[in-house]
């Protein structure tokens, strides 16, 4: 019995999401590319950086808001003076085509202090 399984695309309109999320001592590097398809016209995008608490909630550290004309979305940000811990660099957008529909992505990654 032989089976061929086929990957589906896992977005509609976008077609790639990076999250990155390094410590140089207590300097959080921030880096998030998010590349949309052809026809592409916009992004609405939020990024958080969070300190994960010991309850496993999340307290938020910086939060960046952009609204990007076109297909490509670029964040590199530095934030000092973190406290030791665990931290999630966490992505929420929503991404619009050029015939008005949309849709909303979101994604993580975690590095320690």
């Amino acid at each position: 019995l032989s089976v061929t399984a086929f990957a589906a695309p896992r977005w509609d309109n976008i077609d790639d999401c990076n999250v990155a999320l390094l410590f140089s001592g207590s300097t959080a590097k921030c880096n998030v590319i998010i590349t949309g398809k052809s026809g592409t016209s916009m992004m609405r995008v939020t990024v958080y950086l969070q300190k994960v608490n010991a309850n496993g909630g999340h307290t938020n550290v910086e939060t960046w808001y952009e609204e990007v004309k076109g297909e490509k979305f670029r964040l590199n940000e530095s934030v000092t003076g973190c406290a030791s811990g665990e931290y999630r660099l966490y992505v929420n957008a929503m991404v619009y085509n050029s015939t008005g529909g949309s849709e909303g992505i979101s994604e993580e990654t975690f590095a320690t202090c």
